[in-house]
């Protein structure tokens, strides 16, 4: 009997240290729960457009989800809760990152760590990637580059680059095409990127020389360095495209440049925004000035209680014909703002998919507990008031990719863009 009693003594010894254990770690998680809670809570307050947001959230939001937040089991279920909290607040741009997985970790790391060679000059191996269900694929590879020479093919799948594993599955901010377009540019002119592609089942890896790409090195906030780059060229009939990857202003002047050259015998226009992020207003509003020859409303921008009309001042040698602009879900901010306006306007038609949606003033902060938020402080709207944040912007032509079709060599947007423009 002495030796029963003390096998259960021995027993409820063991689960009530389980128990405890339980108990201790739920209570530490719960701890967490609640201090990343409050650093989002705080952080999205300080910088919204709304000055009264404690006020009109507080009960309605935060006290309605505090108690599930604080349930979450782990640093995930903790982001999906406050993610879910924040998406009642009706702004898209606010979306917590917890901290990430082993591949993020990796691929970020190497990202913002220095290397050696000449990091001075932006410089790539030669291929443009896009976002494309869900895998990170070869869109375009151009003339005279290390990838053209080896064959690069568009369609491919990236699988790593220098030896970090490109993984779309796990999430990261802020993506993994555009980690990929960082980490294709370390290294400077004349290094090599070691690239590891995927196509029809079969892997291969290629060391690609980094060539200079005429382009210049553009950084916000917590985005990974990128180089603003423009590329164009004359299509057969006289359709000019231009695809630039960035809004900045030293586009405008590329734009401008190719705009006088062609003007006279250009036929249509695309201008390519796929995978482009955005960048500064103002840049659209000089774009929108060279390729139309009418005033363009630039939408409606609210900060701080001030709302802006910004709009294009149309210049005397402007490019006054059809004009086709090319979307997807990677054409976000100023690409959209862009986009619809010059959709509004009738000065172009939209061929591809539907954006995202991310269109608001936002920024970029890294809390104390490690986890990631974006947080807006601002509002943009169309012209005649129409929602972008979270409604995004339709094509006039709804067109999708396929890496199947890529690897066949068909750019089934670019070729139907083409094709409305010819009429």
């Amino acid at each position: 009997m002495m030796k029963s009693s003390r096998k259960i003594s021995a027993v409820l010894t063991a689960l009530l240290m389980l128990f405890s254990a339980a108990a201790a770690e739920n209570g530490a998680t719960a701890a967490r729960a609640q201090q990343v809670l409050d650093e989002v809570w705080s952080a999205i307050a300080r910088s919204h457009y709304n000055p009264n947001f404690d006020r009109d959230f507080r009960k309605s939001v935060y006290d309605k989800h505090r108690a599930a937040v604080l349930r979450s089991g782990n640093d995930r279920e903790i982001a999906e809760n406050i993610n879910r909290m924040v998406a009642e607040i009706g702004d898209s741009h606010i979306q917590l990152t917890p901290p990430y997985g082993e591949a993020g970790t990796a691929a970020l790391r190497a990202v913002n760590t220095p290397v050696k060679g000449n990091d001075a000059v932006a410089a790539d191996p030669g291929f443009s990637v896009l976002d494309i269900d869900g895998k990170v694929v070869v869109h375009q590879v151009f003339d005279g580059s290390a990838a053209a020479e080896k064959g690069v093919r568009p369609g491919e799948e990236v699988v790593a680059i220098d030896g970090v594993a490109i993984r779309p599955e796990q999430p990261v901010f802020p993506g993994w095409a555009m980690l990929t377009r960082s980490l294709l540019l370390r290294g400077g002119a004349g290094s090599k990127a070691r690239v590891t592609l995927r196509a029809d089942g079969r892997e291969r890896t290629l060391k690609l020389e980094r060539r200079p790409n005429k382009g210049s090195f553009f950084q916000v906030g917590a985005l990974p360095r990128l180089t603003a780059v423009y590329r164009s060229r004359l299509l057969p009939d006289d359709i000019l495209y231009v695809q630039f990857n960035l809004f900045v202003p030293e586009m405008v002047s590329r734009f401008r440049r190719d705009i006088r050259r062609y003007r006279d015998r250009m036929r249509g226009l695309v201008i390519d925004l796929r995978g482009n992020p955005g960048g500064i207003l103002m840049t659209a509003e000089w774009i929108a000035a060279w390729c139309c020859a009418r005033e363009v409303p630039m939408g409606k921008l609210i900060i701080d209680g001030t709302t802006l009309n910004p709009r294009s001042a149309p210049q005397p040698l402007a490019y006054d014909g059809p004009v086709a602009i090319l979307i997807d879900g990677e054409s976000c901010s100023t690409s959209e703002l862009f986009a619809g306006a010059m959709q509004d306007a009738k000065a172009a038609i939209l061929v591809g998919s539907k954006t995202p949606g991310l269109c608001l003033p936002s920024e970029f902060v890294k809390l104390p507990s490690g986890f990631r938020l974006q947080t807006v402080f601002g509002n943009s709207l169309r012209s005649d008031g129409r929602q972008i944040e979270k409604v995004g912007i339709s094509p006039d032509l709804a067109v999708p990719m396929h890496a199947a079709a890529l690897l066949k060599g068909h750019d089934e947007v670019l070729e139907r863009a083409v094709k409305a423009l010819r009429r």
